[in-house]
């Protein structure tokens, strides 16, 4: 989907047709994967927020919060009859657009996390409610990275071929899309732990960058790359392409769920992320494939002592994206 010029109506994409598809691809990417897939017709046929999407119709943000806050005490109480986290954590992820475009009140967004205790293992559900209370520093987002942009992406063409500084990583500087760029460090984001690129380069349109951070296991094991980005990004470990998401996408934290095995010691995590016609953001943080806990890990956002940048592969045909 196209983001709107900044002068336009956020776009409100209808909550239940958000959950009947969007539940699906949780199913499929998520940690939570069984529970939502097990209650995606509940949701499709409309019978458990279907007062929630009437709301949402009829743009009611308060009746939309006091909804959604009865269905999250529900589960906090342990209630019999409160609805599964893992649907509500997904209702939370794919209604995020229309949340966040209209929960845009500190008060709003307190009312809807403030005093809840939710059971600790609820990572999923406490990860949503985290990204919505714009603090998620509970979930170890990774903020340490350094950048190289913005490079020419003129209608996207860059991103589907490789860029200098994919080539030849310990170079720079190289030819951006104005004047020459080298790596620097991005700047720490907010309690947010989304970073907003735009903020940062200039021109703001047609772009793209490309960033890395390094991860340091103490042994071999898995986790799963939870990434926000937009409106394009692919994904590399140690340089080898892993995942994609090519086309326009609306930003929401934990849009894509990617499963890295890292070994141990440090690990290089890239990213090129392409911007036409909207702004540039990114949220990453790692987290248990199984249980989707916050996986926090030792991180450098400039190469370690020993390390040398990893050259990107070309992904070829290799991989497919969401």
């Amino acid at each position: 989907m196209r983001r709107p010029s900044s002068d336009a109506a956020p776009a409100r994409p209808s909550l239940a047709r958000s959950l009947t598809l969007g539940l699906a691809a949780l199913a499929a990417a998520g940690p939570l994967a069984a529970a939502a897939h097990a209650q995606a017709d509940r949701v499709g046929d409309g019978t458990l927020f279907a007062t929630i999407a009437d709301d949402v119709v009829d743009d009611d943000v308060a009746a939309v919060l006091a909804t959604l806050r009865a269905h999250l005490d529900a589960i906090a109480s342990g209630a019999t009859d409160a609805p599964d986290p893992a649907v509500v954590a997904g209702l939370l992820a794919f209604a995020y657009p229309w949340i966040a475009s209209e929960f845009t009140e500190e008060s709003l967004r307190r009312a809807l996390t403030e005093g809840l205790e939710l059971p600790e293992d609820e990572h999923d559900l406490r990860a949503r409610l985290a990204v919505m209370a714009r603090d998620t520093r509970a979930l170890a987002p990774l903020v340490d990275w350094e950048f190289v942009g913005p490079l020419d992406n003129e209608r996207g063409r860059s991103m589907g071929r490789r860029t200098a500084p994919e080539r030849d990583p310990g170079g720079g500087p190289y030819e951006g899309k104005v004047v020459d760029v080298d790596w620097r460090a991005l700047p720490t984001p907010s309690e947010s732990g989304v970073h907003m690129i735009d903020r940062y380069v200039y021109p703001r349109e047609q772009y793209c960058i490309v960033a890395r951070t390094w991860v340091r296991a103490d042994a071999a094991r898995e986790v799963a790359l939870m990434l926000g980005a937009s409106e394009e990004v692919r994904v590399w470990h140690d340089g080898e392409p892993v995942f994609e998401a090519r086309g326009i996408h609306t930003f929401a934290p934990d849009a894509h769920a990617v499963r890295l095995q890292l070994g141990e010691g440090w690990n290089e995590i890239a990213l090129k992320i392409g911007a036409q016609d909207g702004t540039c953001q990114l949220y990453a943080r790692l987290v248990d494939p199984a249980t989707a806990a916050p996986v926090a890990l030792e991180a450098a956002g400039a190469a370690p002592d020993g390390v040398a940048p990893a050259e990107l592969a070309d992904p070829g045909r290799r991989l497919r994206g969401g």
